[in-house]
């Protein structure tokens, strides 16, 4: 009888922890989330200066500007960041940073009427505080990139931006930006953020003018 009894208590024990695995194995603790995906930047945004490097880099020293050490880059930029983005904040424009680059991104309906390339009156308050930053942080390469959407001809789109680029300079200019520091380039429709341009969003995404500030470099004059 005894016998008998811890056989059923073994039984009994074996049959719990069965439970307790079988309950152990069930709970499996799940995998953590992906990371979230990383959007690519452009390549055409945070490439080489517009034109000559080594020619830009004497002249900009010419007007006065010094150029930075490589320990100084990183200093530089975040401060030069950190007023874009204060001064910037709630009005719609984008500050982009990828390694030793800040882009400024202005979306066209902020900036200009469809069609046009004067800047609009109520803006003009946004790029005069962007303009007295970049002016007041001489030791940069400034290039302003234009950007329309696909409605119209490639040539219409094509002047189009290099206006828009160009009249956003000569507000910079205007404002006390050294203009040997400030090149312009227009690409029309060919550089696209949304494609294809399905809605109106996409095509106000794609209507830009962007701003790129890249530092000065010591060493740039010899490139």
């Amino acid at each position: 009888m005894r016998g008998f009894r811890c056989l059923c208590v073994a039984a009994a024990a074996t049959v719990m922890l069965a439970g307790c695995r079988t309950r152990e194995a069930e709970y499996v603790i799940p995998p953590p989330p992906p990371p979230p995906a990383q959007v690519a930047a452009p390549a055409y945004l945070f490439a080489g200066v517009i034109g000559n490097r080594r020619d830009r880099a004497r002249r900009i020293t010419a007007a006065g500007a010094r150029a930075l050490a490589p320990a100084a880059v990183t200093g530089f930029l975040a401060d030069y960041e950190t007023a874009l983005r204060r001064e910037t904040a709630g009005t719609g424009v984008d500050i982009l940073r990828q390694g030793d680059q800040l882009v400024v991104r202005m979306p066209a309906a902020l900036t200009f009427d469809s069609g046009s390339a004067d800047i609009k009156p109520e803006f003009r308050s946004t790029l005069n505080e962007v303009a007295r930053i970049v002016g007041s942080n001489r030791s940069a390469y400034v290039d302003v990139l234009g950007h329309t959407d696909t409605t119209g001809t490639d040539e219409v789109n094509q002047t189009l931006s290099q206006r828009r680029a160009t009249s956003v300079r000569d507000f910079l200019v205007s404002q006390k930006v050294a203009a040997v520091r400030v090149a312009t380039q227009g690409y029309g429709e060919s550089r696209p953020l949304r494609m294809p341009e399905s809605s109106e969003t996409d095509r106000a995404a794609n209507r830009r003018v962007e701003i790129r500030i890249t530092p000065l470099r010591q060493g740039d004059q010899r490139r």
